[in-house]
């Protein structure tokens, strides 16, 4: 299957490649196939739910539930505690800066290098998703993180995190790592959650990038250095 990356690209060039087309009608196209792929697996009742008789994500006078769309663009998707079938979270548009989408029983691999690019805010907690933490390749404008309550695993590595970071929460999951690295953190950051893991110790991996504030490193049973 081809990756999000690609479909995205390939359906642009398709698009663009009409002179009659405008850059705003190719992303617009685009974001609605990309979302039908993220709810590809729906049943009909959740379909209903979901996008009503509304064909288009941002068209119309509102936007499908759960989601908020900025000068036409879907922005923001949150769906709470909500048993839903699989959403195929590695296809949301590049545009969308906010994803929620926490205790709704997903089972999937986790796939950060999928996510949006423009991507600020992403909360996947209490769900079953499974694989490796790559911290490294975050999205660069990411402020918040939280996988917590999966069943990921590690390594994880904290020497490379998006300059804009404030937020951190990969605790509750199965990673299991002696030694926790860490670079010289973002100016913003204030917390990292760790906790309910078998992480033994966090610590800098240049001494010259020791974190001055331990506090940083929240509720965690690891020793600090």
């Amino acid at each position: 299957m081809c990756s999000p990356t690609c479909v995205r690209d390939f359906f642009l060039c398709l698009l663009t490649a009409d002179p009659l087309t405008s850059l705003d009608e190719a992303e617009a196209a685009l974001e609605q196939t990309l979302m039908g792929i993220v709810f590809q697996n729906l049943t009909p009742e959740e379909e209903q739910d979901i996008m009503g008789n509304q064909r288009n994500v941002c068209g119309g006078d509102r936007p499908w539930k759960y989601m908020q769309c900025t000068a036409g663009k879907l922005s923001s998707i949150g769906i709470l505690y909500k048993q839903i079938s699989p959403i195929e979270i590695e296809f949301f548009p590049p545009t969308v800066k906010v994803i929620v989408i926490c205790g709704c029983a997903q089972r999937a691999r986790l796939n950060v290098r999928a996510f949006p690019r423009e991507a600020m805010h992403i909360n996947l907690s209490s769900n079953s998703l499974f694989g490796h933490i790559d911290l490294v390749n975050l999205p660069m404008r990411l402020q918040y993180f939280n996988v917590s309550q999966n069943r990921l695993d590690g390594p994880i590595d904290l020497t490379n995190l998006p300059s804009t970071m404030k937020e951190i929460d990969v605790s509750g999951n199965r990673i299991k790592q002696h030694v926790v690295y860490y670079g010289r953190l973002p100016s913003s950051i204030r917390r990292i959650s760790l906790g309910k893991n078998s992480i033994g110790i966090i610590a800098p991996r240049d001494p010259l990038d020791v974190c001055p504030r331990k506090d940083i490193f929240w509720k965690t049973e690891e020793r600090v250095n």
